[in-house]
C-alpha cells in the first residue's frame, strides 16, 4: 500500500520593502501529481502577472519513486 504525502517547502527571498521570490519546493512520490501541481500553480500565478518558472527533477521513471518539483514566483 502506498501512503500519500506532500512535504512542501516555501521559501521567501526579501528586502525591507518587499518580497523578490518566492520559492515552492514539493516532496512527493511519483505519480501521485506534485507535478501537474507545481504546474497548476505556476499557471495561475502566470495568469495574474508574476514571472514564474516550474519544473521537476526525479530519478527513475516508475510510480512510486520520489521526486522533488519546483515554483519559483517572482
Amino acid at each position: 500500500m502506498l501512503y500519500y504525502y506532500y512535504l512542501m517547502q516555501i521559501t521567501l527571498k526579501f528586502d525591507k520593502k518587499r518580497i523578490h521570490m518566492l520559492q515552492i519546493r514539493w516532496h512527493s512520490r511519483a505519480g501521485q501529481g506534485a507535478v501537474t501541481g507545481a504546474k497548476a500553480l505556476a499557471d495561475v500565478m502566470a495568469r495574474t502577472g508574476k514571472f514564474v518558472q516550474a519544473y521537476s527533477v526525479y530519478g527513475a521513471e516508475k510510480r512510486g519513486a520520489p521526486m522533488t518539483a519546483y515554483d519559483k514566483i517572482a
